[in-house]
């Protein structure tokens, strides 16, 4: 089984995605467990912490409340984890939604000491990844501490740690962009989350 915890935006009433996703999670009752997360204003990490919280099944993962997911890669996951006990999170590929039409990942520009780091939402730090309970335990309260870009953050403090991050093949995730951060892709992340993604890029991009 998986928990799953969907994120919910403090401010904005998104019921139309929400049924939509929770449709197809219905088909899949027997991989999955479903739970409902309120969010943090101004702090995804506090909202990300919470949601991983719960349950009590051996891996987890987490939707946000607007996106859209291909339900039958779940029983992909959970084969790969289960094959291998050395694993710790797999990660599938992803596409955005613009306009309501389907793209591959744009690409975020973020800016180190002068330079433009690529960094690819679709592989090892975005959407879909599915973790091992137990792989991500000890992360859980470090989230607190970034309110945002938290997903990239944590798994590149992962990757450092060592934890094996395996590349699923298959499209798992639809990031649905919106008009402000689709077409205003500035981020203004904390030093430390920079220092974070600078180095996890670097160590991502040699594999």
């Amino acid at each position: 089984m998986i928990d799953i915890h969907i994120l919910q935006h403090p401010q904005q009433d998104r019921t139309t995605h929400l049924k939509r996703v929770l449709r197809k999670l219905g088909k899949i009752p027997d991989l999955v467990n479903i739970f409902l997360t309120p969010g943090v204003d101004r702090h995804i990490g506090l909202g990300r912490m919470q949601g991983f919280s719960l349950g009590t099944s051996d891996y987890v993962t987490f939707i946000d409340d607007d996106d859209d997911i291909e339900p039958n890669i779940f029983q992909d996951c959970i084969d790969l984890l289960d094959g291998d006990d050395s694993i710790d999170a797999v990660v599938t590929d992803e596409r955005h939604v613009i306009d309501g039409k389907i793209k591959k990942p744009l690409r975020k520009w973020l800016p180190v000491d002068g330079q433009q780091y690529d960094i690819e939402t679709a592989r090892y730090i975005h959407h879909l990844v599915v973790f091992r309970r137990s792989s991500i335990q000890p992360y859980l309260d470090m989230l607190q501490n970034w309110p945002d870009l938290c997903e990239f953050t944590m798994c590149g403090k992962m990757i450092l740690d060592g934890k094996k991050f395996i590349h699923l093949d298959k499209v798992g995730y639809y990031w649905y962009l919106h008009p402000n951060n689709a077409r205003n892709m500035k981020i203004v992340p904390s030093q430390d989350t920079i220092e974070m993604m600078k180095t996890m890029y670097t160590i991502v991009s040699q594999r």
